[in-house]
C-alpha cells in the first residue's frame, strides 16, 4: 500500500533530523569553549632554560575559586629548595589540589606571587611553563594511541633516541619487548589494556622526555601495591634528582626519606625540614 510505501522514507527523515539536531547540539557545545574566556592570561613572552635550578617561592599566596567567597589560601608562603623532595601529606580538602592548579597555572592567585629562581610563573609563555612541569597524577591520561604516542605526546619533535633513552631509563623496555607491536601497539581506551604500573611507568617515561624543572607525584601511587609503588618512587628520585619534587599522598610510605613535608592547614604553608623547621 501507499502507506507502506511511505514508512521508509519517513523513518528516513526523521533520522536524519535527529542526526542533524545532535550536530547541532555538539556544534553549539564546540562555540560555547571557543568563545568562553580563559581562566588565566597568557600574556608571558619569557622561555624556561637550562639555567634555572628550580627553588620554587610561594610568596603571599592567597587563593579563592571564581564565584566563592572562600579563601583556600591566605598569605601563605614558603621556599622550596632546588631539587628538593617535598612530601605533602595534608587531610583531604585542605588545598592541594589548588596547589597544584596554581603551579600548572590552571587558576592565577588573587594576591601574591609564585617565582622560580626568582622569576613570576606568570613571566613565562603558559605552553612553555607547561611544558616544564611534569604532572603523574592518580587517573593517568593515556589516549587512544599507541605506547609511543603517548610518550611522544610530552615532546613532539623529540628524536627516536630520546624516546627510546626515556623508555629505557622508565624501566619499559621488558613491557615494550612483550607487546605484539613494541612501542607501536595501541593501549586501548585511556590505557585500558595496559595494568596500572604499567600505565604508571609509561607517565614516567613521558615525564622524562618532557625534562621538567618540577615534578607533582599527586596520588601517582594510589591505585597500585606497595612493592609497585616502592619501584616507582625509587625510579622518580633516579631519573629525576635534580628536580624538585611534590609527593601528594596518604600514604605513609610514599612520604618517607623526603627532604621536607608541606602541610597547608587554615590557608598557610608550613615547609618542615625531617629534622626541623625550614621555613
Amino acid at each position: 500500500t501507499y502507506l507502506g510505501m511511505a514508512v521508509g522514507p519517513v523513518q528516513g527523515l526523521l533520522g536524519l533530523y535527529m542526526s542533524l539536531y545532535r550536530v547541532q547540539v555538539c556544534l553549539e557545545r564546540v562555540r560555547y569553549l571557543v568563545e568562553a574566556a580563559p581562566d588565566v592570561q597568557a600574556q608571558g613572552r619569557r622561555r624556561p632554560d637550562a639555567s634555572l635550578a628550580g627553588e620554587l617561592a610561594l610568596e603571599s599566596l592567597s587563593f579563592r575559586y571564581p564565584g566563592s567567597d572562600e579563601f583556600i589560601l591566605r598569605q601563605a608562603a614558603c621556599t622550596i629548595p632546588a631539587g628538593s623532595k617535598v612530601a605533602v601529606g595534608s587531610p583531604s580538602g585542605s588545598g592541594k589540589t589548588t596547589l597544584v592548579d596554581l603551579l600548572l597555572r590552571h587558576y592565577d592567585p588573587v594576591a601574591g606571587a609564585i617565582r622560580i629562581d626568582g622569576i613570576d610563573i606568570r613571566d613565562f609563555s603558559l605552553g612553555d611553563w607547561r611544558r616544564h612541569v611534569a604532572l603523574v597524577a592518580q587517573d593517568i591520561v593515556l589516549f587512544r594511541g599507541s605506547v609511543l604516542d603517548n610518550i611522544r605526546y610530552a615532546r613532539p619533535e623529540a628524536s627516536d633516541e630520546e624516546v627510546l633513552r626515556a623508555v629505557s631509563s622508565a624501566q619499559l623496555d621488558g613491557l615494550v619487548a612483550r607487546l605484539p607491536q613494541g612501542l607501536d601497539t595501541p593501549v586501548g581506551e585511556r590505557g585500558a589494556r595496559l595494568s596500572g604500573g604499567e600505565r604508571q611507568r609509561i607517565a614516567i617515561a613521558r615525564a622524562l622526555l618532557q625534562r621538567p624543572l618540577l615534578v607533582v607525584l599527586d596520588e601517582a601511587t594510589s591505585a597500585v601495591d606497595l612493592e609497585t609503588e616502592r619501584e616507582v618512587l625509587a625510579a622518580v628520585d633516579r631519573l629525576f634528582p635534580r628536580c624538585t619534587r611534590l609527593l601528594i599522598s596518604h600514604r605513609q610510605a610514599a612520604l618517607d626519606e623526603c627532604d621536607f613535608r608541606l602541610t597547608i592547614a587554615a590557608g598557610q604553608l608550613q615547609l618542615q625540614e625531617v629534622t626541623g623547621v625550614a621555613a
